[in-house]
């Protein structure tokens, strides 16, 4: 399970994305609100002419990357299953559980009254593969089928994709690549969205503590 506390390495791994992937574009916040996703996404990494393969670690890594380049909270859990006898072990066909809140543009009249508004914005995003942090050639069929499976859940736009997967020789570097425009909320507002939510969970911990 992808634990966003747990591994440093992870947070590395992302800082990576960040700086390669994101392209800042100044933008006015807009009022969004934060939408809870279940997702349960299927990789298959078998076609006619190559297979690709992962380990559950590996495929959580690169999708909780991909699910912050496209506005999910940091705090998404990605668990993966289906890797033989353990999360090291190599498959083509993985099954992973995705849980994530991410934002999406408020409703004209919730806008000044709704409790749970927060500031967002517009950010262009564009994952090159091979130039990316993290990301190269032999990852086009996960990023498309990321694409194809759970980006379209999110608040996003203006999606380009120019993944040619399907052939048995790997683009050149740089050249296969997945742009769009993220809603992306503000580190505060992202911040204090994750603080009210583990307030009642604190609060019942230590209520089970004081009856022990």
């Amino acid at each position: 399970m992808y634990r966003p506390t747990a591994l440093l390495a992870l947070s590395m791994l992302f800082g990576c994305v960040a700086g390669a992937a994101v392209t800042e574009t100044p933008a006015p916040a807009i009022d969004a609100a934060w939408v809870e996703h279940q997702i349960d996404f299927h990789f298959f990494g078998n076609d006619t002419s190559k297979s690709t393969y992962y380990t559950c670690d590996g495929i959580e890594e690169k999708l909780h990357a991909l699910l912050r380049m496209a506005g999910a909270r940091r705090d998404a859990q990605v668990i993966a299953a289906g890797c033989g006898f353990g999360t090291a072990d190599l498959s083509t066909l993985i099954t992973v559980r995705i849980r994530f809140h991410s934002p999406a543009p408020a409703q004209p009249a919730d806008t000044a009254t709704a409790p749970g508004t927060v500031a967002a914005h517009w950010n262009t995003r564009k994952l090159r593969l091979g130039w990316t942090g993290g990301f190269d050639a032999g990852d086009c069929q996960l990023v498309d089928q990321f694409r194809l499976q759970v980006l379209k859940e999110l608040a996003v736009r203006n999606v380009t994709a120019n993944l040619d997967c399907a052939v048995r020789a790997p683009a050149p570097r740089g050249r296969a690549s997945l742009a769009f425009e993220a809603l992306t909320a503000t580190p505060t507002a992202e911040a204090e969205s994750i603080e009210s939510e583990q307030q009642p969970k604190k609060h019942d911990d230590q209520m089970k503590s004081e009856r022990n």
